[in-house]
């Protein structure tokens, strides 16, 4: 569970850092 969460919050940073590019 902790694993997923996790690997949502770094794909939410990598989406939210390619929509500031």
């Amino acid at each position: 569970m902790a694993s997923e969460k996790v690997t949502f919050e770094q794909t939410v940073q990598k989406l939210s850092e390619a929509n500031i590019s």
